[in-house]
């Protein structure tokens, strides 16, 4: 992108600088290089500036292998699969090139890593005459103990390594030989710790994605000391390594997952990019950027980084909209798709989010909206450590033995009945909904408690009623109002607040947040830290009330909505019980007609919640308030699960689970009554004779 005028003058000094580049001298990095698919291409590039440079085509490959390429894995596989592939690559444009490597053999600067373990008891045994030799050894043996945990991560100084390769190479033969297997080890490990250490002109690789819970505790401890800004995940901690590997000027260039432009436990790393560095250049690719990867979850951005800080204004390619690979090629080259943003914006945002797609609007609202965690208690809760122990569907328990509407927990009271609500999040479902499970909380959860790895967070807020929401969602954010008597999981974050909940409900549900929060945080995680820096502008509340209504009457259809099917703690009937008419067919089309209603009132009550939102927050000139059907989250009637469901609750009829006498549970454990079933009678034995009769 086109810079600041005083930036040019800066430019053309660099550009001076780089006519005295020889392509000899050009080195490039892969520290992830896997089968060696990024430097064969890499080879192809080399290659024709090579040739630009009037160099001849049988000297060329040799010179790249030998003086511009550089890998790293830790597979040894992968290892040898690239160094074979770039000989072979190398054969490709010259016919003569295995004749010229028998005569004069090659050697490539590529290795698969190795670790020094399997010498430790040998080292002690080492002498040299120079002491100082014998402690540079050890040193290199001591960094490279466990070296596969770790790879090209490892922080090494690249002055120790060419002073002990000088040393080494120094020494006398028949000295050597005193040590056969160390002799052999140690060139390895020499130049393996070169290339971790040394500074290219293109670091570019596609790196292993881990989080800290894939991580073993070796390398999870490593990360923490070494790169406590890029520690969350190992694609991240590659990021702030290859910015070390990168000499001044020149070139990183990555393909990551797209967390780290948002989340908040990469702040810090965002910072150290935008104040020290310049991202040139960005493509947010998004999900299936890749055929043979599917689902939403994995997110990829691939970027350039110049390790320069005077140029600031980057080039932006937003792909996420598209749901394909061939849409994404073809969109690569829609002008509408790019933007020009001076990365110093990013900062005016909470947490420097990497928002280069958004107006300028977008900054005046953070500017005059007052954080959501100032006002209210966005918490996250427990983690059990072990829920396959602890959890239930609510109707796998006696619900004789499930505290319903609890508004404290009375540690006596637990010990016998002992099951609880909780707030686990589940699948995209606005306003109410998403009660299914249960925890098991003995002797007030003393057993959770027992356990090291458990957390039990928030525990004052536990029984208070509030709104809930899923920490990671395949399509968007949905949250959903309870009442008192729930404790709640960390995938279950909650909020909580004295007053105003409905307005909180209703503008966590509306497009305007969905719109603004993107800036946030884009990805589908959605923690209670990023949902606290949301900003709120919040009017006078009495002058909204009739539009506020409609959040309680949106409660109201859901509730409805859910507590019509049998996964409900509060189901009655089924509707084709409660609107039963002449025949099954009538009292079907009556349901259909009834879930239609239902579901047009409920989008219009969002869209009139939507144009209350975008009004305070002034942004009629970037959304609309209409609502697409898929977006609503109650169901209409289906034919199909409409008698699918009636079926299963005549089944519960003859267990006597359901009474066509009464509304609700009516035996769940406990005592059977056979007098409750007047009209239809159940089955005392729960044992459904099937027979060519009727029942």
């Amino acid at each position: 992108a086109e810079q600041e005028p005083d930036v040019e003058k800066e430019l053309d000094k660099i550009r001076e600088e780089s006519k005295k580049l020889s392509p000899e001298d050009i080195t490039v990095l892969d520290p992830a290089m896997g089968s060696g698919h990024i430097l064969v291409y890499a080879f192809d590039v080399l290659y024709q500036i090579y040739l630009s440079a009037g160099y001849s085509e049988r000297e060329i490959p040799r010179l790249i292998l030998e003086k511009n390429l550089y890998g790293l894995d830790i597979d040894d596989r992968a290892g040898q699969l690239a160094y074979f592939a770039l000989i072979m690559k190398a054969r490709s444009y010259s016919r003569r090139f295995f004749r010229d490597i028998e005569r004069d053999p090659i050697e490539l600067n590529v290795c698969a890593i190795q670790e020094s373990n399997m010498f430790n008891k040998d080292i002690n045994n080492l002498y040299y005459e120079d002491s100082l030799l014998n402690d540079d050894i050890k040193y290199i043996f001591d960094v490279f103990i466990d070296a596969k945990e770790y790879g090209s991560v490892l922080k090494l100084n690249s002055k120790i390594f060419n002073e002990i390769e000088k040393k080494f190479n120094s020494i006398d033969v028949t000295e050597k030989n005193l040590f056969d297997k160390l002799y052999e080890i140690i060139p390895i490990l020499i130049k393996q710790g070169k290339i971790i250490s040394k500074e290219y002109d293109v670091c570019i690789t596609n790196p292993p994605y881990m989080g800290n819970k894939g991580m073993t505790s070796k390398i999870n401890n490593y990360v923490k000391q070494f790169y406590p800004n890029s520690k969350n995940d190992l694609g991240t901690v590659f990021i702030e390594k290859c910015l070390e590997n990168t000499k001044n000027h020149k070139f990183l260039s990555m393909i990551t997952m797209h967390s780290w432009m948002f989340l908040k436990s990469f702040e810090e790393l965002r910072n150290t990019i935008k104040n020290n560095v310049f991202i040139s250049s960005l493509v947010h690719l998004g999900t299936k950027a890749f055929e043979e990867i599917g689902g939403e979850v994995v997110q990829t951005v691939c970027f350039t980084i110049r390790k320069e800080n005077f140029r600031k204004i980057g080039k932006y390619i937003r792909l996420m909209d598209y749901n394909s690979s061939n849409l994404k090629n073809k969109e690569f080259f829609n002008k509408c798709n790019y933007y020009k943003v001076n990365q110093n914006k990013f900062s005016k945002i909470p947490g420097t989010p990497i928002v280069y797609w958004k107006n300028d609007s977008i900054y005046d609202i953070f500017d005059k909206g007052i954080k959501l965690g100032d006002i209210a208690s966005p918490r996250k809760g427990n983690s059990t450590s072990d829920n396959n122990r602890f959890l239930r569907f609510w109707f796998e328990v006696n619900i004789e033995n499930i505290n319903f509407g609890c508004k404290k927990i009375i540690k006596e009271d637990t010990i016998n009945k002992r099951w609880f609500p909780y707030n686990k999040g589940g699948g995209y479902r606005k306003w109410y909904g998403n009660n299914e499970y249960i925890i098991d909380w003995k002797n007030d959860g003393e057993l959770i408690r027992n356990i090291p790895t458990a957390v039990v967070a928030n525990y004052q807020y536990f029984m208070k009623p509030g709104l809930t929401w899923s920490t990671v969602s395949s399509k968007r954010f949905s949250i959903r109002k309870f009442e008192e008597g729930f404790i709640f999981d960390n995938g279950g974050c909650c909020l909580f607040t004295e007053k105003d909940r409905d307005f909180y409900l209703s503008l966590l549900n509306s497009k305007v947040f969905h719109y603004i929060f993107s800036t946030l945080n884009p990805t589908l995680n959605f923690q209670s830290g990023e949902i606290a820096r949301f900003p709120v502008i919040k009017p006078n509340l009495d002058d909204k009330k009739e539009e506020l209504n409609n959040a309680q009457l949106n409660v109201e259809i859901s509730k409805m909505d859910w507590d019509f099917f049998e996964t409900s703690w509060d189901f009655k009937m089924h509707p084709l019980i409660k609107f039963k008419n002449s025949n099954i067919e009538n009292t079907f089309c009556i349901w259909k007609n009834f879930t239609q209603n239902q579901f047009n009132k409920l989008k219009k009550n969002e869209e009139e919640l939507n144009k209350l939102f975008i009004d305070i927050y002034g942004l009629q000139d970037e959304l609309t308030p209409e609502v697409e059907d898929k977006d609503i989250t109650i169901r209409k009637a289906d034919r199909d699960r409409e008698m699918k469901s009636f079926i299963s609750y005549a089944v519960g009829c003859m267990m006597g689970r359901y009474s066509l006498d009464e509304e609700g549970l009516v035996f769940a454990g406990g005592e059977f009554y056979i007098n409750r079933y007047k009209t239809f009678k159940a089955d005392k034995d729960a044992i459904i004779p099937i027979t060519d009769m009727e029942y």
